[in-house]
């Protein structure tokens, strides 16, 4: 993303590391098409591209609407012949259901050396840049980094959340760091924890417990007497959000 263009570079980060919407509108030749190619092409996240006409689909390099759901052409309304004929067809939207990755959380770090470490690395690099922790590898990144051990990128670019962008600026850097750590430590295989949520369980719950736990962390850390700025910083997160664990109590 071209850092001449303020508010493309803030929309593409607000995609990037936040897990919430956004409406992005201008006149033609403003660049959102751009905006939307190169985000396709960097971004870790799982993307589609649509768009209501065939033409506007070419030109952005996606598929129409009606493509990707399945939809029939011509009014889709309840009560109509076209939606009770297809009221029944399962749209490919729900048939393609990705293994999601686990939900390890710091309570599954058995390295806590080199989780300090990594956390070490990514505050020097956010000073450096002069950009927010969260912005250089996010939270959730560095456990999985820590839980999985690469050392070599193509290991490091498996991790949920490493894209190419990241592998360029920081795989030589992080594969270094965890390659020292594993030979310190003579660390030949990987073995990953189990996930302790028992399997079966109701996934509402699951979110749920997981929500409640990541703001008792922050509560926990607030009660040891550190700032808001400094729980973010620690956590990787941005301060409204550990504002908002804290709001919870």
């Amino acid at each position: 993303m071209s850092s001449t263009n303020n508010e493309l570079q803030l929309a593409n980060d607000f995609v990037q590391y936040t897990g919430s919407n956004i409406f992005l509108t201008g006149k033609a030749g403003t660049g959102k098409i751009t905006f939307l190619q190169n985000l396709h092409k960097n971004t870790a996240k799982r993307m589609i591209i649509t768009a209501p006409t065939g033409v506007a689909a070419i030109n952005a390099g996606g598929v129409t609407l009606h493509s990707f759901f399945q939809l029939p052409f011509g009014p889709f309304l309840p009560g109509s012949d076209t939606y009770e004929r297809n009221k029944q067809r399962q749209f490919r939207f729900s048939k393609e259901k990705k293994h999601s990755p686990p939900a390890y959380t710091e309570s599954d770090v058995a390295h806590p050396e080199l989780f300090r470490t990594l956390k070490d690395w990514r505050s020097s690099k956010a000073k450096e840049e002069d950009v927010a922790h969260f912005q250089i590898l996010h939270q959730r990144v560095l456990i999985l980094i820590v839980v999985c051990l690469p050392d070599n990128t193509a290991d490091l670019r498996k991790i949920n959340g490493v894209g190419k962008k990241t592998i360029e600026k920081y795989g030589e850097e992080l594969v270094q760091l965890v390659s020292a750590y594993r030979k310190k430590h003579g660390i030949k295989e990987v073995v990953l924890p189990d996930i302790k949520t028992p399997s079966g369980e109701n996934i509402t719950a699951n979110k749920e417990a997981s929500h409640s736990d990541t703001k008792q962390t922050s509560l926990d850390m607030f009660n040891k007497g550190l700032t808001v700025d400094r729980i973010a910083q620690e956590r990787g997160l941005v301060q409204s959000t550990i504002e908002g664990h804290l709001v919870f109590f």
